[in-house]
């Protein structure tokens, strides 16, 4: 094995993606998990410790991904070459919401401690915010879709949440007319998005996420609220997905120009697919990260 991603939950499959990517460029690479907590029955790998303990000792690159510190069970094998962050602590959920880790530690403290001589990645750039070390920004990826998307007539945007308070829903909900649904399985939620006329995904966290990209991979428009410390990476990489305030107001505003204007609308789907391909496509991220672990 080329290369071996350990991750406690892979929450939103960034690392069975990530692992994806890089078969897709012709890397052995295998994401497994070590805890039985999958709410969104995503397809998990989770080895008996035999197998977990022969791929440490063997592969030649070693990501550790998630936020707490990285256990001794892995440290007293080898030192991860890439730790991997994806939330909780080193992202900012809302204004009311301070980024703090394990209670009371500021988050540079708490940063410093967990890369223990290893390269610190992130998932999504809003992760970087307010820390004051050297972090690689590594786009989430996902497998090429077929287009789907049709004109908006009658149907309400739609918004899934994997936890409301960090998603901004109730804003959502009190602003705009939109369909929320809840606790949906990833494969149900995939199929619930690739029909709906725009997705929304969230007014919160201050970027979009794996909930968006799984609409936006088969054409259809998304909506979220960016991080005004983000809007010159936003620009910069030419995203076609559209801005909210983070109130929440907006969706209804966007509906209407979209149905107001099917040449519009055509025109922002299509966008939206090419970009999503192109720039989260596994062929994309699976290059990134080859280079970045140097194979």
């Amino acid at each position: 094995m080329e290369v071996l991603i350990i991750s406690r939950f892979d929450w939103a499959y960034s690392g069975g993606h990530i692992a994806a990517a890089l078969r897709y460029v012709g890397i052995d690479a295998e994401c497994y998990t070590t805890c039985d907590c999958n709410k969104f029955k995503y397809p998990h790998k989770r080895p008996d410790g035999k197998t977990v303990d022969r791929a440490l000792e063997t592969a030649r690159k070693l990501i550790f991904k998630g936020d707490e510190k990285i256990p001794r069970s892995i440290l007293s094998r080898r030192q991860p070459d890439v730790h991997l962050v994806e939330g909780t602590y080193f992202r900012r959920y809302s204004r009311a919401c301070p980024k703090t880790a394990c209670g009371e530690e500021p988050l540079s403290t708490y940063a410093a401690e967990i890369m223990a001589g290893t390269k610190l990645a992130a998932v999504s750039p809003d992760l970087t915010i307010g820390v004051n070390l050297p972090i690689t920004v590594m786009q989430h990826g996902y497998p090429e879709q077929p287009y789907t998307w049709s004109y908006p007539y009658n149907t309400l945007p739609l918004h899934i949440p994997s936890d409301p308070r960090k998603k901004g829903t109730l804003k959502l909900q009190t602003q705009n007319r939109i369909e929320v649904k809840h606790n949906i399985p990833w494969q149900e939620s995939v199929a619930l998005k690739r029909s709906a006329p725009l997705y929304v995904d969230q007014v919160a966290i201050g970027w979009y996420g794996y909930a968006g990209i799984e609409a936006a991979a088969f054409g259809v428009p998304v909506a979220f609220y960016l991080e005004p410390q983000l809007k010159k990476h936003f620009k910069s990489i030419e995203c076609p997905y559209l801005e909210l305030d983070i109130t929440g107001a907006g969706v209804d505003k966007i509906m209407s120009r979209m149905s107001g204007s099917s040449t519009m609308a055509i025109a922002l789907s299509r966008e939206t697919y090419d970009w999503t391909r192109d720039f989260h496509g596994y062929k994309t991220v699976g290059e990134k990260w080859a280079t970045y672990l140097q194979l």
